[in-house]
Formats: C-alpha cells, structure tokens, sequence
C-alpha cells in the first residue's frame, strides 16, 4: 500500500542499529511465517474452493473469503500451540495427507515467490536509505567536541567509550541478523514439502547454512562481494563438470579401458591447476574446488553401465541433477542473506562509510584541539595527557581501515552509477587525507614527548596562542565545510565559492601565525639562527607542523574547489577487467598455489583410495573440507592448523549433538519445529557474534559456525541409527585426516614463524637504513621500495610475524623474544614519521607524502642542499651516520638472530658506539649552517614554505633519528 507513496514520503532518520521492537518484530514475522507455512499451508486442501471451504454463505466475496481464512489460520495455529509432546501428536496419517495435499511443487512455489516479494522489498529499502544519514554516534562525537574546548581528558574518554558502545551494539544486531537468516535457510531442511522438492530436484541443501555465515558481512556491499566469490565459483564449478560430462557421460564404469581413467585424472588435475595458480579471487577458489572435488570423485568412481551420475550430459543442462542444484542453492543462500542485511533497514557499507567519515571529522576536531592545548600548556598532567592522546591517535588510524574497507565495498552496492561514483571517489580522497593528518599528528606527538617548558618557552606559547587559536578555528572550519561538500558527491558552484573564500582565511592565518612566531623567538631568543635554535628548536618543529597540516587541509579543499571530474568504474568495466593471468608470477601467489595443490592433491588421493578400513575408498570429504580451509595467510603453521582443528571438529560435533536433538521427538512433532528453529536461531546467532567480536580467535568461530549449521541442517531422519552414527564419526574423521595433511604439508614447505619474523625485522632494518641515506643526499622522489606505503607495509609484516612466532613451539632453541619485535616496530614507527617529516620539510608540503599525491609535489627545494653542502662537517657527518645505520642494522640482525642470550650479549661488545660522534658532528653543523642561513636574504613566507624554518625541522629531525636509533640499541640489549 505504501509503496506508491514512498518516494514522497519523508524517510525519519535512522541507523544501522535495528532498535528492540524492530528485532521483535522480525522474530515474530519469522516465527509466524514458519507456523503458517508448516502448519496451516500443509493441511488446506490443494482443491479448496470458496463453497468447498468457507460455505455458500461466502459467495465469492473475496474480502469474506481472506477474513474466513484468517479464522482458519488462527484455528490452525491454536491447534498447533496447544500440541506438546509426544503424547498429543498428530495422527501421522492426517500429516501424510495434508502433506500430500499441499505438494512440494507448490510449497517451492509459495516459498520463491515470498523470497522475491522480499528481495524486491529489500532493493527498495537499500535505495530509500542510501542518502539517509546514520547519526547514531555523531551526537556523541559532537558532544567531545564541544568537551574538547573544555576538558581534553573527557573529551578523549567520551569517544573511546561511545566508540566501544556502538561496536557492541553493531555486532549485536548483526548477530541476530544472522541468526534470522540462518533460521529461513533451514526452512528448506524444517519445512517438509520444501524439503522434499529439494530432494526430489537432487539439490544438496547441506552448504547453504555455510554459504550464509560464511558470506555474511558487516554490511551489504561487503556480503555481495562475497557471494560474488560464491556464485562466480559454483558457476565454474558447475561449467568444469558440465563440459567432462559432455565429453564422456555418466563417468567411469566398471570394465572402462584405464585411458578413460587417465583422461579424467589429467581434465581434474588441468582444472585444479587453473583454480590454483590463476589469479582468482581467494572465494572463487575456494568454492568452485569446494564443489569441483566431489563432482570428480563421482565421475572417478567406477559405477555399473546404465546407472545415471545424476549430472548434465551431451552439452545440455539437467535442472534436476546436482550440480545444478548447488547454483541454486548458492542463489538462494545470497538471496536470504541480502535480506537479513536489508530489511527492516538495511546495512549499507555507504551508509556506514559516510557515518564513519563524519565521526572521524569529529575525532580529528578533539585530537587536533587536544594537541594545541598540550602545546599551549593548558593541562594538569602533561605526560598522561600526552599517552591518552597517542592511544586516541592509535585507534583513529585503526579505524581508519575499518573506513577504507566500508568505502570499496559501497562499490558492490551502488556500481559508481550517477552521483555515487563521485561519492566514493571523494569518500576515498578524505580518507587518505585524513592518514596523512594522522601522520602529522604522530610527528606533533612526538615532539611534544621532548618539548622542553622553561620560562621563555612559556612566553613563546604564551604570545602566540591567539593566533593558533585562529589557525584551529579556521581550519577545522574548512575541513568541515569540504566534507559536507563530499556527502553529495558534486561541488556546486556556490560551495567551490564557499570553499574558496575559507582557504584564504587559512591562509592568512597561517601567514599570521608566522609572522608571530618570529617576532616572538626573536624578542626572547634574538636575531640569528643558532640561538633560536638552542632556545626554541622544538617549537619551531611543533608550529611548522602546525601550518603544515592546515595548508594541507587547504590544498584539499583546493583540489575540491576545482570541481576536477572524477573517474568511475561501471560494473562493466570491472568485469572486463578480471584477468586471472595477472600476476600468476609473483612469489607469494606461487608459494601460496604449490602449497595448497599438494595438500589438495594429497587429500583427494587418500580420499580415493580410503585410509585402513576407517574410511571407505572414493570419500570426497577429505578433498572437499580442504578447498574450504584454503587460505592465503601464510605464519605459524601449528597456530593456524590447531585452529583449523578447533572450528571444524567443534563445529562438527556440536551441530552433530544439536541435530540429535533436533530430530529426538520425531519429524513430525511441534518440538522438532521448536528446537530446530530455535536451535538454528541461537547457533547463527552465538557464532557469528562471536565471529564479529573477537580478533584473535575469529578463525575459529567462523569455520565453528560453518561445520555446525552444515550438519545441523541436515534433512530430518526418524532416528539416528548405526549407519548414521557411522557417518557422524566419518565426517570427524575425514576433518582430522584433512587438517592433518594440511598441517604437514605446511610444516614442511612454510618456514617457521620465528625465521620469517627474522627476516622481516632484517630486511625492514635494511630498508629504514637505505631510506635515510637516500634522503640526505637526493632531493628527488624516493624509489617505490623506499616510499612510505612500502615502509609501513613492512613494519606491519614484522608485528604480524612477531604474533605469530609468540604462538610457535620452540623445540630445540630459546623461546620467541617477543619483546625485541616488539620494540622494533615501535621505533621504526616513530622513524619512519621522522622520515615523513623531513619530506615535509625539505618539500614544503605535507601534501608531498599522500598516496594519491602526484610525483611534482615529491620533488625537494634546490635551495636546501647546497646551504648544507657548504659546510666542512658534511662529508664526516655524511659517514658517521651512515656507520650508525650500519651498526642499527648489524645490531637487529644479531638480536634477532641470536641463539641464547650469551650470542646476544657478545654480538653487543662488538658494537663500536658511534652515538656520540654523530651528536658532536651534528652541533659542529648546526655552529657552522647557522651563519649562511642567517646570510640569506629571502622574503618571508610562512613557516611551512620558508628554508629556514625547514632547516630548523631537518636538524630536529637528525638528533631524534640518533635518539632513537640509541635507545633502540640500548633496550634490544636489555631485552635479550
């Protein structure tokens, strides 16, 4: 009734968070809709007509005829309400009736159209919401804003609590979303004539409550993309088979010549071959061998002539056979989980993406406010202050992620049609933007960690904080102005107007501040370089990077303002563009596909062959549960394997034990409907929140859930008997022999943990080591292998590795010195910001170090070099830091490489200290630059463009690479 109307309609403002009576509401539609189907449905007469049914009285008055049959509905619900145990069952003879009466072909019917009536309600909520905002936490974001202005202890405290509380409360109602899909799924198993159609079609329902957790995401952009993986791969799957059975049908027969055997092991291990070494997206692979592993069993097993496999033969397509069935499933299974994610209101990764942005808008407005009152002075307790900020820091880069996923998975909903590829482009621009204003706060944190605080310091705060202030209210002005500009994708004419008029009052503001700054260092400290330099080096770094981030902010809005068109990528072009030839020779994707065939090829061979009685020969479980345990994390491979044993033989048994009970009462019972929906509901519900909630052991709670809903969907037998038990211990045993070889083969071809995490910290020592020596000496970009992106991206590896050699057994060595990595990461972090703020500084521009950034902003000023060239200390300077390089990657590759802590300490005794050297060279340079910096006569530019200033951040910038590198050497010592 209201669909005509709800384009006119005011949508209220909602969230991703489906309120209690929402949830209630849901249930209650789910639990009815399972009683009318089950229990009314099943026993109307097929043949039922107004006089047959309701009475003369009726006389085909529609309106009577609904009302009679709501009264029907009811009776019929009472009666089955009223049913309890064993002793007041049905008469099994009725049941068989009404069974008979309502078909299975009907019941399919009913049930498909219902799904598409859903499915096409839930493509009109996705489109009524998608420019509704989500609000739920920007109150609260708000809130320590203006807090921050007061207080920047509860400021930071307010959003990491509402941070937290939105997070439980999200995973919550997902949890229970997918408990409701979960619970229409097993429809097809609870449901008797559904599940019969199925049965009689030859369709194999036993993954589908895998497909629906498995493909589940916190959003739907996110679940698309997943069930793309799975339908594109049962697709393949489905091809594999269809073109072997169109060759050769009905597969191998007893007394066939040993070519035709031959011929079907070369086509599996062919298509093996190209499912493992293509470029594939990981889902694909797995799904389509999930599948592909069982056809070829089948086709492989010698059967008697004139028996039917089942499958499609001579180049046509059974829609009766089984793997067609698995499509449909597949189908079916993204259909019900695109409606859990979208109804009552849907769970939009856009919608999420443009919450996240906002409140990360709101984040950077109280750290940034946070820091300048940190500078200024106006805390009680600096240093505590000072590690609320940096863990508040931490967790914004954190979510930032988080917000990266959200935005490439509005993709899948959306395709970048219209205005929403303007959107996402403009979505992705904030958040690299938003890195660097991160990266900048971590160099502003860092300085202040050694900011000195003498009576001349707090004159110096003290006379330019009136025009900081300024700086900090127009730039966070701006930088709200250019995301409200995002949210509809397009800048009009009169924002770009907008936009402009606020970067000229950045702009001024930065020029005022420098000017202040300078009039005030040289009241207290004097005119020249050096002095000012002893007095006030630090502040000078800490408002150059003030002015940097604003300028960057304005170079932003600038690039805004120019209202540049924006490139999109249509589903079309995305499609065209897969090729799964790219990148077949790189490394880790060749590791990746040897590994994985062999223990693929291992299980399926044992399958074939059975293991000692225990297993009968032509067992497809094996190879199957492999395909689904493929992974492409390479690290400790007991970890990674003891995790595979707890999800599946948990997941196993548990749905084994569930099932049990399931079908204790019979199959036609009101228990077994009771438990069965209600078991479903809780299973989906526990192990997908669980899923969702923890990091470290979410592994094993998303294949728990998978291997539980699959045997708990089972079709329903009267009783579980010998055979049935037999299959129970059978499946156990094929997940035991399968992570077995999976474990051996990765024990034997994976190195340990501890020696990759060895690897890693040499070679990110290495790296860190070229880069500084680079820069000191090139003013051009940096080697793609020395930029920023590849620099973090080795630290993240080194503090990945390190986690996982912590979980590895040490045999026959000292345990993992977990503590030496972990100090590692920490200061090549910190280095690589100061790496970042020397490009800053000898750039000119922090815009310089984006990821989107163009290479004529990565060039240095000219100027720079030859002023430090001049000078005789250069070329000493130039070695004694390269030796200190050398002796910070001598000392990693020692510690990490030491056997016991006696190779530790005498790798120590070698070590020449070079620390000091390098301290005396550097104050002889600072004594011998200051004259020919204070010689130049250039016009004043703000401290972000002006040589001097940038000198002053270069020679901060070499004494914290030497503090750091010495307490680095220091603290290693003492952790080994």
């Amino acid at each position: 009734r209201n669909l005509s109307t709800c384009k006119e309609a005011t949508p209220l403002p909602s969230s991703t968070i489906i309120e209690p009576r929402s949830s209630i509401a849901m249930v209650r539609f789910v639990l009815f809709a399972v009683a009318l189907s089950q229990g009314v449905l099943a026993e109307l007469p097929r043949e039922c007509t107004t006089s047959d049914c309701f009475g003369p009285a009726d006389g085909g008055n529609v309106l009577l005829q609904r009302e009679n049959r709501k009264l029907v509905a009811k009776e019929k619900v009472a009666s089955l309400a009223l049913s309890s145990g064993k002793g007041s069952t049905r008469d099994p003879v009725a049941a068989s009736a009404g069974s008979d009466d309502f078909t299975p072909e009907g019941a399919a019917t009913l049930f498909f159209t219902v799904l598409g009536f859903l499915l096409v309600a839930s493509l009109i909520q996705q489109r009524r919401y998608i420019n509704v905002s989500d609000d739920v936490q920007e109150e609260s974001t708000e809130r320590s804003k203006r807090m921050a202005k007061q207080n920047m202890n509860l400021a930071l405290a307010m959003e990491k609590d509402s941070n937290a509380e939105v997070f439980r409360r999200e995973n919550i109602m997902l949890a229970v979303r997918a408990g409701c899909a979960l619970v229409l799924a097993g429809s097809i198993s609870f449901v008797h004539p559904l599940e019969q159609w199925f049965s009689s079609m030859s369709y194999d329902v036993t993954y589908v409550g895998v497909l629906v957790l498995w493909t589940m995401g916190r959003s739907i952009g996110e679940t698309v993309s997943g069930l793309w993986d799975a339908v594109i791969g049962t697709v393949v799957a489905f091809l594999w088979i269809w073109v072997l059975e169109g060759v050769s049908p009905n597969g191998i027969h007893t007394g066939d010549p040993s070519e035709k055997w031959m011929f079907g092991v070369a086509y599996l291990v062919f298509t093996t071959f190209i499912m493992m070494f293509g470029t594939w997206r990981n889902g694909m692979r797995v799904w389509c061998l999930s599948y592909h592993m069982g056809n070829m069993m089948t086709w492989l097993t010698p059967t008697e002539r004139g028996v039917d496999d089942g499958y499609s033969h001579h180049f046509q397509i059974k829609f009766d056979g089984a793997a067609f069935g698995y499509v449909i499933v597949t189908l079916f299974a993204a259909v019900v989980t695109i409606l859990a994610l979208s109804l009552p209101t849907p769970r939009m990764a856009h919608r999420i993406a443009l919450r996240d942005m906002s409140n990360s808008v709101n984040s950077f407005d109280s750290l940034f406010r946070c820091l300048v009152k940190l500078y200024s002075g106006h805390t009680n307790s600096a240093d505590s202050d000072l590690q609320r900020c940096k863990i508040f820091e931490h967790n914004m880069e954190g979510d930032l992620a988080g917000l990266q996923t959200q935005i490439d998975a509005s993709w899948w909903e959306h395709f970048d049609m219209g205005q929403f590829a303007d959107i996402r482009k403009a979505l992705s621009k904030n958040a690299i933007v938003q890195q660097g204003l991160m990266e900048i706060s971590c160099s502003m944190l860092e300085c202040l960690s050694s900011l000195p605080t003498t009576d001349d310091t707090t004159k110096l705060r003290s006379q330019i904080e009136p025009s900081m202030d300024y700086l900090v209210e127009s730039t966070l002005t701006l930088y709200k102005t250019c995301y409200k500009a995002m949210e509809n994708g397009a800048v009009d004419e009169q924002e770009a107007n907008e936009m402009t008029e606020k970067i000229g009052v950045v702009e001024d503001d930065i020029d005022k501040l420098s000017k202040s700054f300078r009039t005030a260092a040289a009241e207290l400290a004097g005119q020249g370089f050096c002095k000012q330099q002893e007095m006030f080096r630090s502040d000078w770094e800490m408002v150059f990077l003030l002015c940097s981030l604003s300028r960057m902010i304005a170079d932003t809005a600038k690039d805004m303002a120019a209202r540049n068109p924006r490139t999109s990528v249509s589903a079309v072009q995305a499609l065209f563009s897969f090729n799964i030839f790219r990148g077949v020779t790189d490394q880790d994707h060749l590791e990746f596909a040897c590994r994985n065939s062999l223990s693929l090829a291992a299980c399926w061979v044992i399958g074939y062959n059975g293991v000692f009685g225990l297993l009968a020969p032509h067992t497809a479980g094996i190879a199957t549960n492999a395909s689904l345990l493929m992974s492409t994390a390479v690290g400790s491979a007991l970890k990674k394997n003891m995790g595979r044993v707890q999800g599946l033989v948990l997941g196993t048994t548990v749905g084994t034990l569930m099932y049990g009970a399931v079908i204790s009462q019979g199959c036609q019972e009101a228990m077994y409907f009771f438990l069965g929906y209600g078991l479903t509901f809780v299973l989906g519900t526990a192990s997908f929140f669980l899923f969702v909630s923890c990091k470290e052991n979410s592994f094993i709670f998303y294949l728990f859930g998978g291997f539980a809903a699959q045997r708990l969907l089972s079709p329903c037998t009267s009783e579980i008997t010998e055979t049935d038990l037999a299959g129970f211990f059978k499946n156990i045993l094929c997940a035991i022999i399968c992570v077995s070889i999976l474990a051996t083969v990765d024990l034997a071809m994976t190195p340990s943990a501890g020696k990759l995490a060895q690897q890693k910290a040499v070679g990110l020592a290495r790296s860190i080591s070229h880069c500084i020596t680079l820069i000191m000496k090139d003013m051009q970009p940096p080697q793609a292998s020395y930029g920023k992106v590849a620099l973090r991206s080795e630290i993240n590896d080194v503090a990945a590795k390190a986690i996982e050699g912590a979980a590895e057994p040490r045999l026959m060595s000292q345990p993992f010195n977990g503590g030496l990595y972990s100090l590692v990461v920490d200061k090549t972090r910190r280095i690589l910001i100061q790496i970042l703020t020397y490009r800053w500084a000898i750039r000119h521009s922090a815009s310089s170090t984006l990821d989107d950034a163009p290479t004529s902003r990565k060039k240095g000023d000219s100027t720079i070099f030859p002023i430090f060239e001049a000078c005789k200390v250069m070329p000493s300077l130039h070695e004694s830091i390269a030796q200190m390089l050398d002796t910070f990657v001598c000392n990693i590759e020692s510690q990490a490489c030491a056997n016991s802590a006696m190779d530790s300490a005498r790798a120590n005794l070698d070590m020449i200290p070079c620390y000091p050297k390098v301290r005396e060279q550097i104050e002889q340079l600072r004594l011998e630059i200051g004259p020919k910096v204070d010689a130049q006569h250039s016009e004043m530019k703000p401290l972000d463009k002006d040589v001097s200033a940038s000198i002053h951040v270069m020679f901060t910038v070499f004494e914290t690479y030497v503090n750091l590198l010495d307490e680095l050497e220091v603290e290693t010592a003492v952790a080994s």
